[in-house]
């Protein structure tokens, strides 16, 4: 399987070290495991034209799925304090509202949503690569020598990710080409960083964003970006003020909360056809947010303040005009339902 892995490719671009991608289970969190996200439309075209290679593991996808029937769990929750707290604002108590987290069915939704993924990996023709039989004793010590991404204080719950890295490790020794492993978790990112072969990017944006690079139309994209700036400021400002501010916390509500644009960290283009673009805006956001707190063992309701800076990724999709950079006309926009704290 190893030795085969790179071969599906067509003329590869300047900017790509390798064709095989490894997407991490935070990837697909952070997307809400939603496939019909930009990016994940435009990466599923890349490997179906050859371009990318997707690897995977029984590991990642399982926990892919722990993570979707967590995530529904979640909202069911959401849903059924929301209502309680209608009823106690005296919104009518019905049996459709009372009963709406039920009516959701959540096995169904998680079902369906892994139909989903499943399509998703077979669009990019997947590749599930076992681990090896030798893995657990080399992992088992790199965990005696405190080894990322055994180098936290969370070292028995990084076991699946260690072996998922090991393999991804060997794969690329063997292949002697790189792959891209695409992850927001700050133990991926170190472990990658010992490993030649391995180049660990934060999100699908950034590694579609190479692949548009060195087109010409992405000189024109920007040249739009930079005559509508002030647009897209204040279009990026409006959609972080609608997001909502929730925590998992037991006993903590968030009653207000501000949501501001801070700065645009960078601009990534997922993809380009004709003069329609699909660009991802990483932003620098600042929190402030004020919480309603029952403290035990009294359950006194006290209020805390909270400010943190935080990175949000928007995405626009719009069309432009080659030779007119004032043309910015925004067709949809993704982000983020909310925002956990």
């Amino acid at each position: 399987m190893s030795a085969n892995i790179h071969k599906r490719k067509r003329r590869m671009n300047k900017l790509l070290k390798g064709s095989a991608v490894f997407i991490d289970t935070t990837a697909f969190s952070n997307a809400n495991f939603n496939m019909d996200s930009p990016a994940f439309v435009s990466f599923a075209d890349l490997c179906s034209s050859g371009t990318f290679q997707l690897l995977s593991t029984d590991i990642t996808k399982a926990e892919i799925e722990s993570g979707i029937r967590q995530q529904i769990a979640k909202l069911c929750e959401h849903i059924k304090g929301a209502t309680e707290f209608a009823s106690l604002l005296g919104a009518p108590k019905t049996e459709s509202l009372s009963n709406l987290h039920l009516q959701l069915e959540p096995e169904k939704l998680a079902v369906r949503t892994s139909e989903r993924i499943e399509q998703f990996f077979s669009k990019c023709n997947n590749a599930v690569i076992p681990i090896p039989d030798d893995a657990a004793a080399q992992v088992i010590q790199q965990f005696l020598d405190k080894r990322p991404p055994f180098d936290t204080n969370q070292k028995k719950a990084e076991f699946p990710d260690a072996f998922v890295l090991h393999l991804l490790a060997s794969i690329a020794r063997q292949s002697k080409s790189d792959i891209y492993v695409i992850s927001s978790d700050d133990d991926f990112k170190r472990t990658c960083a010992l490993e030649s072969n391995l180049v660990c990017l934060r999100s699908l944006s950034q590694l579609l964003n190479l692949v548009q690079m060195d087109r010409a139309t992405t000189a024109q994209i920007e040249q739009t970006i930079k005559e509508n700036s002030k647009a897209i400021k204040e279009l990026l400002s409006a959609i972080l003020a609608s997001l909502t501010l929730v925590t998992d916390l037991p006993g903590i509500s968030v009653i207000k909360n501000a949501v501001k644009l801070d700065d645009i960290l960078e601009t990534l283009v997922i993809s380009c056809e004709d003069q329609h673009a699909v660009v991802d805006f990483v932003c620098q956001v600042e929190i402030d947010a004020i919480f309603e707190v029952a403290r035990a063992p009294e359950f006194v309701v006290g209020l805390d303040s909270h400010t943190e800076i935080r990175v949000v990724n928007i995405t626009l999709e719009f069309n432009f005009a080659p030779k007119n950079p004032a043309v910015f006309e925004v067709t949809s926009t993704w982000t983020p339902t909310n925002l956990h704290v």
